[in-house]
C-alpha cells in the first residue's frame, strides 16, 4: 500500500470515528432536535408575520421562545397535579367497581366458569395496566430535571433554526446529492409530506381531542382531563380517533342511568367530533401529499414503538420521506438525479 492509500484509508477511518462519536453525542438529545425542529416549521408562519413587525429576527425568535414555554409549562404545572390525581380516582373507581353485577346485567344468562374466566382476566389487566402507568408517573416525576434539560435543547434548537432557516435548508440542498431542480422538487415534496402529518394528523387529532374534552364537560363526565389526553393521543393516529375514548364513556353513561347525558354525548360525538375528523383531514392530506392512510398508520404504530409518543409523529415522515425518494427513483432514471 502507498502512502497516498494509506492516507486516503486513514481519512475515512477518522471520519468514522468522528461520526460514531457525534451520532453518541447527538443520540441522548436526538428526540429534542426533532421537537425543535418541528417546532420551528409549525411556528415559522407566524414568525414570518411577527418579524415584519418587529424587523429584528433574534427578538421575534426569542418572543416565540417564551410563547413555547407558556404553551408547555403552563398545562405541565397546571394540570400535572389534576391527571395525577384523577389517575388514582379512575385507580380507584375502577378498583371498586362491583365487575361481577356489571356482567350479570349485561349477560343475564352467563356461566359461572365463564364468568369466573372474565373477572380474573379483567383483574389481572387492571392491576398490570395500574402498576405501569404508577411506574410511569414515578419515573416522570423523577426525571423532571432530565425533561428540563430536553427543553432547553428544544428551544435552542427553535430559535437558532428560525433565524438561519435559509442557511439550513440551503445546506441541506447542498447535502443532498441531488441536480438543483430535483432538489427543489425533493424539498417541496417533504414539505407536503411534513404538512399533511404534522397537520393532517397531529394537529387534527389535537383538535378532535380537545373538541371531545370540551363534550365531557358540557355532558358531567369526571376526570375530564386524562379522558381528553387519551382522546388526543387515539385521535392522533388515523382510523382509530377519538371515538375510542367518548363512546365507551356514553356508553357508561347510559349504563350508569345518566340517560340525558349519554345520549347527548353520544349525538354531540357523531356530529361535531367526527365532522371535525371528516371535514379538516381529508382537506389537508389531499391538498398536501398522496401519502395513503395505511402508509402514515404503519409509520405512526412503527414510530410509536421505535421512539415513544413522538413516534407518532416521527414514523409517518420517515416513510413519508422514503416514498418520496423511492418517487423520483420511479420516474427518473437513476442518473438523472445527481450532479
Amino acid at each position: 500500500m502507498d502512502e497516498q492509500s494509506f492516507e486516503k484509508y486513514l481519512v475515512i477511518i477518522f471520519l468514522i470515528v468522528l461520526a460514531g462519536l457525534a451520532f453518541l453525542i447527538i443520540k441522548p438529545i436526538f428526540i429534542s432536535i426533532v421537537i425543535g425542529l418541528l417546532l420551528a416549521y409549525i411556528f415559522n408562519p407566524i414568525y414570518k408575520r411577527l418579524n415584519r413587525y418587529i424587523k429584528n429576527k433574534k427578538v421575534s425568535a426569542f418572543l416565540l421562545c417564551i410563547l413555547i414555554l407558556l404553551i408547555i409549562f403552563v398545562p405541565i404545572i397546571f394540570f400535572t397535579p389534576i391527571i395525577i390525581k384523577q389517575v388514582m380516582e379512575s385507580y380507584q373507581f375502577i378498583q371498586n367497581l362491583n365487575l361481577e353485577e356489571i356482567i350479570r346485567n349485561v349477560f343475564p344468562n352467563v356461566s359461572e366458569q365463564f364468568l369466573g374466566d372474565i373477572l380474573t382476566i379483567t383483574t389481572n389487566l387492571i392491576s398490570k395496566y395500574a402498576k405501569q402507568i404508577f411506574e410511569q408517573l414515578t419515573e416522570f416525576i423523577l426525571d423532571i430535571p432530565k425533561i428540563l434539560l430536553q427543553l432547553f435543547i428544544v428551544l435552542i434548537v427553535f430559535f437558532f433554526i428560525l433565524i438561519d432557516q435559509e442557511v439550513f435548508v440551503d445546506y441541506i440542498k447542498n447535502l443532498l446529492p441531488l441536480k438543483k431542480s430535483s432538489a427543489d422538487k425533493f424539498i417541496n415534496q417533504s414539505k407536503s409530506v411534513t404538512n399533511a402529518v404534522v397537520f393532517g394528523q397531529f394537529i387534527t387529532g389535537l383538535i378532535q381531542g380537545i373538541v371531545a374534552g370540551i363534550g365531557f364537560i358540557i355532558f358531567g363526565v369526571s376526570n375530564v382531563m386524562l379522558l381528553t389526553i387519551l382522546a388526543i393521543i387515539v385521535g392522533i393516529i388515523p382510523i382509530i380517533g377519538p371515538w375510542l375514548v367518548w363512546f365507551p364513556v356514553a356508553l357508561g353513561l347510559l349504563i350508569a342511568g345518566k340517560t340525558i347525558s349519554g345520549i347527548g354525548l353520544m349525538i354531540y360525538g357523531f356530529i361535531i367530533i367526527s365532522w371535525i375528523d371528516g371535514l379538516i383531514r381529508p382537506y389537508i392530506v389531499a391538498k398536501t401529499t398522496k401519502t395513503s392512510t395505511p402508509i402514515i398508520l404503519i409509520g405512526m404504530i412503527g414510530g410509536l414503538f421505535m421512539f415513544g409518543f413522538l413516534g407518532l409523529l416521527v414514523g409517518p415522515l420517515i416513510l413519508g420521506y422514503l416514498l418520496t425518494v423511492l418517487e423520483f427513483y420511479q420516474k427518473h432514471k437513476f442518473s438523472e438525479l445527481f450532479h
